[in-house]
């Protein structure tokens, strides 16, 4: 149960993404996902969301995730 609200406590955009990555590659190979892959990655490193999680730590506070 800790475990489960601490992937909770994350931004939902990344806890999403990631379990969407998951299911993706557990039938493929790994090189069959990594491009597709990557371009969410990078998607998820541009959003507002990581942009507050960076701010978050720099000001020593909890971040305030909004899915974006």
């Amino acid at each position: 149960m800790e475990l489960a609200r601490k992937i909770a406590s994350n931004a939902p955009l990344v806890v999403q993404t990631m379990k969407s990555l998951a299911r993706q590659t557990l039938p493929r190979s790994p090189m069959d996902t990594y491009y597709p892959q990557k371009r969410q990655l990078e998607a998820i490193a541009k959003s507002e969301d990581a942009v507050e999680g960076v701010n978050a730590f720099k000001e020593k506070r909890a971040p305030r995730f909004k899915g974006h």
